[in-house]
């Protein structure tokens, strides 16, 4: 239980971004943590859509993949 909740605190103090290596800027931010519960979510409900149309099935596996990478805080990206 206290590696879950120093896992909590670490989601909590830590702010992660993708940076420009040339300019230094911030080119990716991810969402806060007070919006991850909601984002995940959506995410959820839009992965659970039937996909219509079989022959693009790889391509929304791929898309859905992208959302809850781009979505999920961990600094490792595990």
């Amino acid at each position: 239980m206290k590696s879950f909740l120093r896992t909590q605190e670490d989601i909590v103090s830590n702010k992660n971004f993708i940076r420009n290596t040339k300019t230094g800027n911030i080119i990716y931010n991810p969402p806060s943590v007070p919006d991850i519960a909601s984002l995940i979510q959506n995410w959820g409900k839009i992965v659970n859509t039937p996909d219509e149309n079989r022959n693009y099935s790889f391509i929304k596996c791929a898309m859905d993949h992208y959302q809850f990478e781009a979505i999920h805080p961990f600094l490792d990206g595990k």
